[in-house]
């Protein structure tokens, strides 16, 4: 059975291939059109899927089933269930086609998990037209849970990151810079009472309760963010705050098991604070945004249509192939000179100063960058922070960079997290000795975002840490995405290429691209 699973018509547009139980790949529609968190028409994602089916040498006529995200709504039982079966024309073919509803989307996820039993947590700003969704799931069947004690979304905390930043999609930003702030008691039970009073509200009243509550706040974060950090510390705190007072409530113990999906399983502070304070039976998937739809549908209809559990080997680097004859086009489009495939020579470059891009096999699948798709650089060096993200990428001073690490440097260098962290998507603290030697990795507040890594599931980057830890003493190294100023990840090596180009001019000990040998497309 060959599926495609679209999703569109809401941001983070993505379409994902599946042959018979296996998911192939997922292309996310803003990696092709580079607009970041771009909302795709049926025309174009029609045009793209078109170019994802070339990338596997498949037609139209090949695909057996197609999955769509259903029309928006309120979920009811009667009118709005979550999966609907139909027929649906799709590259001028009518095909059997199932539409699956925003937040089952989301919780398909978690057949990427360990767990035969979960709790699901779908909480996000929008979704459907409902912010939030439990599921509790049992071998293959997914259902939905009601209950009566209040659960928060992130719908709130988007209304507030709008009302500081301007514009949407700035919940990111604003998470880092909370962690400047220090508000006073007044301000934090403030914010605790409109968090629940803004989870019905629509956006725009929402931000005019805000601006008559806090008017001297309105766009502060733009004019100037650290009187902003205030605030946004606040409802940082009252987001945590709620939310788990939530799982609390549903009497989750220790020992059961949790999968979090939606954009809210990016607060990395609230996912520590679950994983200490509610259970370690914790699954985060690496695109539990809205990038994770597609993905997460096309699990759910091969469960249903197959009977079998939906597997994703490549998983968390689910990006598109490239063809070895474009590989061969852009590398030869820059000496060769910038190009390193050797471990010990890319970590002596690092150790020496030199910013490294790298582009390893296929692309890595939602908003974090995990190796393939990073800018390296060394740590211990004071001003690598200052170079990479705010003259390169041109970032707020605030914003986080983060440590890719060797797994054993958990409990030595970080303390207080999980013992693996692949997916990016823990704080750990810093104990005090380590926070002035890696002071370009560690965020205002003594933490910091790791990536573990290991020789099974990343041998190329894991031989780059382990070299590098033997210049330094240390196996760590700044990772942050390979992309410039509001542009989308890197998907081919034309972007890498073109990156490289614009900012050689910046990096004084040089810049190169990295590349596994044994990654180099074959297709």
């Amino acid at each position: 059975m060959k599926a495609l699973s679209i999703s569109y018509g809401s941001h983070d547009s993505s379409i994902s291939l599946s042959v018979d139980d296996t998911i192939l790949c997922v292309l996310e529609l803003e990696r092709i059109t580079r607009a970041k968190k771009i909302s795709a028409s049926f025309d174009m994602m029609e045009m793209a899927a078109l170019s994802l089916l070339r990338s596997y040498n498949l037609k139209p006529k090949d695909i057996d089933v197609l999955i769509s995200t259903a029309p928006m709504g309120r979920y009811s039982d009667e009118n709005k269930p979550d999966i609907i079966e139909t027929k649906k024309q799709f590259l001028g073919i009518e095909y059997n086609s199932f539409e699956v509803r925003h937040h089952l989307a989301h919780a398909g996820m978690y057949f990427m998990s360990n767990f035969n039993e979960a709790l699901i947590s779908s909480c996000d700003g929008g979704g459907d037209g409902e912010n939030k969704a439990l599921f509790h799931a049992k071998e293959l069947c997914l259902e939905r849970v009601t209950t009566n004690t209040y659960q928060p979304s992130s719908h709130p905390y988007s209304i507030f990151s709008t009302f500081l930043y301007g514009s949407a999609h700035n919940d990111g930003k604003m998470m880092g810079l909370a962690a400047l702030g220090h508000p006073n008691t007044a301000m934090i039970k403030k914010v605790r009472s409109l968090y629940k009073e803004f989870e019905d509200l629509h956006f725009q009243v929402g931000l005019q309760k805000l601006k008559a509550t806090f008017p001297d706040y309105y766009l502060a974060a733009k004019e100037k963010y650290t009187k902003a950090s205030d605030l946004a510390a606040a409802i940082q705190q009252a987001f945590v705050f709620h939310r788990l007072i939530f799982f609390q409530n549903m009497n989750i113990s220790q020992n059961d098991n949790l999968v979090l999906v939606g954009g809210a399983a990016l607060n990395l502070e609230c996912n520590s604070k679950i994983y200490t304070s509610i259970t370690q039976n914790l699954y985060i998937p690496p695109d539990c945004n809205d990038s994770g739809i597609a993905m997460g549908q096309n699990a759910i209809i091969i469960a249903r249509l197959l009977g079998k559990r939906a597997k994703a080997p490549s998983l968390p680097y689910m990006g598109v192939p490239e063809t070895k004859q474009n590989w061969h086009y852009h590398k030869s489009s820059i000496r060769d000179h910038y190009f390193k495939n050797d471990p010990r020579e890319i970590a002596q470059l690092l150790a020496d100063g030199s910013v490294i891009l790298t582009h390893v096999g296929r692309a890595e699948l939602g908003p974090r960058a995990l190796g393939h798709r990073s800018f390296l650089a060394n740590p211990l060096i004071q001003g690598n922070k200052k170079l990479v993200s705010e003259l390169i990428k041109k970032r707020e001073e605030y914003r986080p960079v983060a440590p890719i690490a060797l797994k054993e440097e958990i409990g030595v260098h970080f303390i207080n997290g999980p013992a693996e962290s692949p997916y990016m998507l823990y704080n750990y603290d810093t104990p005090s000795s380590s926070r002035e030697l890696l002071n370009c990795v560690v965020h205002i507040d003594g933490t910091a975002r790791v990536q573990t890594v290991t020789r099974e599931h990343e041998p190329f980057i894991y031989e780059i840490l382990t070299e590098f830890k033997k210049i330094t003493g240390v196996g760590i190294l700044m990772n942050t995405s390979l992309n410039l100023s509001n542009e989308p990840l890197s998907d081919n090596l034309h972007n890498t290429v073109m990156i490289l180009s614009k900012i050689l001019h910046l990096c004084k000990k040089g810049a190169f691209i990295a590349f596994d040998q044994s990654q180099i497309p074959s297709i």
